[in-house]
């Protein structure tokens, strides 16, 4: 089973650990290089950010390949998804082997890899080598890699905590294999899914799944936080859905 979530814009800017070689460092060094040569008004308009946020993004690209130090990408992120994380230090095999974190600039992402703060979302419309986005310039790469994980999987199942911005970027014969987690609220006839809580729940899932190092779709079911619980009637085998009764 490996479970795949997305990373978050609000990142540690602390370095601490030295830097070592990942699986596609070719294709973030071409992304880190052309971003570099981008102007502060250029990357503000492809990414439609304010001019504060594009001159700092300028910055951290044209000193991407001069870094040395970075942090673990599960202690890096830090948004609502990843503050509901407890030290997992000593389950850094199982992370390591279970879990996937979905970016954009370096593509898949074991909890435990050493990245440096960035910015890049995988719908930006950034055209580069052959290809006019980053969906496929990843998409090959990633579900390749992908398909050679679950090859090593006793279940080889994909659980998706991801937002479908980065869920997307896998081939459909890989997304046949997914489990899609959604948390909904019902009021009486009414559900909504609020943004925050959804990514409040999918950490805490995260969380739970690291607690307990689950490696069985079926063991989620037991999954339970703050009135959420399994819901058997509103899910499926491809749609694991979780209610919370207001």
């Amino acid at each position: 089973m490996i479970v795949i979530v997305s990373p978050a814009k609000t990142m540690q800017v602390h370095r601490e650990v030295c830097l070592t070689s990942l699986p596609f460092a070719s294709y973030t060094t071409r992304l880190a290089r052309q971003l570099a040569s981008y102007s502060h008004e250029q990357l503000k308009d492809l990414m439609h950010i304010s001019d504060t946020i594009a001159k700092e993004t300028k910055d951290k690209f044209h000193a991407f390949e001069k870094e040395d130090k970075g942090s673990y990408a599960i202690e890096a992120y830090q948004g609502l998804q990843f503050q509901q994380l407890t030290n997992h230090q000593d389950k850094k095999a199982f992370a390591n082997t279970h879990i996937r974190i979905v970016s954009a600039l370096y593509g898949l992402l074991k909890p435990y890899d050493v990245i440096v703060p960035y910015r890049l979302e995988m719908q930006c419309k950034l055209a580069i080598d052959d290809a006019n986005n980053l969906y496929t310039y990843w998409k090959d790469t990633l579900s390749k890699e992908m398909a050679s994980l679950l090859g090593k999987q006793e279940n080889p199942i994909i659980i998706d905590l991801a937002s479908k911005e980065y869920s997307k970027v896998f081939a459909k014969e890989l997304k046949e294999k997914m489990i899609t987690i959604d948390f909904v609220e019902v009021d009486k006839d009414k559900q909504k899914r609020n943004s925050a809580t959804v990514k409040k729940l999918r950490g805490q899932m995260l969380e739970y799944i690291l607690q307990h190092q689950i490696f069985s779709p079926e063991a989620l079911k037991e999954f339970s936080y703050d009135g959420f619980i399994y819901a058997k009637q509103a899910s499926n085998e491809k749609q694991y859905t979780f209610h919370k009764v207001l």
